[in-house]
C-alpha cells in the first residue's frame, strides 16, 4: 500500500486533477468575455522582468507589461475560438512537451538516498569508471623528413637504452607542435591528441612492463596486451625507452615516467554525477510509465500503405507493426 502511495504516476494525476478543478472553478467564477488579471500575474510579470533587467519595472513599464498581457489573452482567445490550434504541429508539440515536463518534476520530487545511488552505481559502473593516466617523455620521427623512420627510431631506441638516464632527449628526433614532456594525461586526452591507435600502445607498453616486471605473473589482459607490444617491436623492459609508437603523425620512443591504473570509484567521488544520471533515468521512466498507462484509454489503429510502396517504406510499416 506505501509503495503504491509512493507512485510518481498517482502523484501527477493528483495533480493534475488539482489544477483541473482550480481551472474550472476560476472559469465558472469569471464570465468568458471577462479578462481578470490577478495580484499574483502581476507579482509574476514584475519579477520576470526584474530577473530579465536586474532592476524593477518603472510605472510606464509595468502599464507596458500588463497591456501585452492583455493582448496575449486577447490573441489566445480568439485563436482558440477560430479553430487555429487544430492539427497546428507546433502546438502539439509545445503540449506534448509541457506534458512530460509536468511527468518529470512529480518524479524529481523525491530525492534518493545513498542506498538507491549506490544500487545506481553497481548497475552503471562501467559509465564512471575512472581512466589510467600517463606520465611519459617522447621522441618524434617524421615519415616525411626521414627515408626511414622506423629503421632510425629503432637505433636511437638501442642508444637510450644503453645510455643514462640524464640523457637530454628534447633535442632528439624530428621537430614537432607538441610537447616532449606529457605529464598526468588521461588515456582518453591523450588519444584525442596522438591518435586511438596511439594510446592503445601506450596502454599495451605499460601492460607489457608490468607483465615483465612480475616476472610474468600478471592477468590474461595484461598477458594479451603484452604480447600485442611484442608483435609491435615495443620494448618490454620497465622503466625503459620503448617504441616505436605509431601515431597520426608518425612514430615516436617513450619512456613511461609514471602510470595511474584505471579503477572504479567511490560513491563520494562521483556522487554529483551518479544523482543527476539518476534523475534523469527516473524522469525517462516516468514519462514512459505516463505513456504507457495513457494509452490504454484508447484504440490504437494504424492504416496499412498502400501497395508499391518502396522497399525502405515498406521496411518502415513493417517495423510499425
Amino acid at each position: 500500500m506505501l509503495r503504491w502511495l509512493k507512485e510518481p504516476l498517482l502523484h501527477f494525476l493528483i495533480l493534475g486533477a488539482l489544477i483541473f478543478l482550480v481551472y474550472g472553478w476560476m472559469s465558472n467564477e469569471r464570465r468568458p468575455d471577462e479578462i481578470w488579471i490577478s495580484s499574483g500575474q502581476q507579482d509574476n510579470l514584475i519579477n520576470t522582468f526584474t530577473r530579465t533587467w536586474q532592476r524593477p519595472p518603472t510605472p510606464a513599464e509595468f502599464k507596458g507589461l500588463l497591456d501585452d498581457y492583455v493582448r496575449e489573452e486577447i490573441a489566445y482567445r480568439e485563436a482558440m475560438a477560430m479553430g487555429l490550434n487544430d492539427d497546428d504541429v507546433i502546438i502539439r508539440r509545445r503540449l506534448r512537451q509541457k506534458l512530460e515536463l509536468l511527468a518529470e518534476d512529480v518524479a524529481s520530487l523525491s530525492a534518493p538516498d545513498d542506498a538507491q545511488l549506490q544500487a545506481f552505481l553497481d548497475e552503471n559502473k562501467d559509465e564512471y569508471l575512472i581512466e589510467p593516466s600517463f606520465s611519459f617523455r617522447q621522441i618524434y620521427f617524421s615519415p616525411d623528413l626521414r627515408d626511414d623512420p622506423v629503421v632510425d627510431s629503432r637505433a636511437l631506441l638501442a642508444e637510450l637504452q644503453a645510455a643514462p638516464e640524464s640523457v637530454d632527449y628534447s633535442a632528439m628526433g624530428d621537430p614537432i607542435a607538441l610537447p616532449h614532456r606529457i605529464d598526468d594525461a588521461r588515456l582518453s586526452e591523450i588519444a584525442r591528441v596522438f591518435g586511438s591507435d596511439f594510446s592503445t600502445q601506450l596502454a599495451a607498453v605499460v601492460s607489457a612492463q608490468i607483465a615483465g616486471a612480475d616476472g610474468g605473473q600478471a592477468s590474461a589482459q595484461e598477458i594479451g596486451q603484452a604480447g600485442q607490444a611484442k608483435d609491435q617491436g615495443t620494448d618490454q623492459t620497465i622503466g625503459q625507452w620503448a617504441g616505436p609508437l605509431q601515431s597520426g603523425f608518425g612514430l615516436h620512443l617513450v619512456l613511461i615516467t609514471h602510470h595511474v591504473p584505471g579503477s572504479e570509484p567511490s560513491l563520494e567521488q562521483v556522487r554529483d554525477g551518479v544523482q543527476r544520471d539518476w534523475f534523469s533515468v527516473r524522469r525517462r521512466e516516468a514519462v514512459d510509465s505516463l505513456y504507457q498507462r495513457l494509452a490504454g484509454n484508447y484504440t490504437i489503429e494504424i492504416e496499412p500503405l498502400e501497395v508499391g510502396l518502396s522497399a525502405e517504406a515498406a521496411n518502415v510499416e513493417e517495423a510499425v507493426k
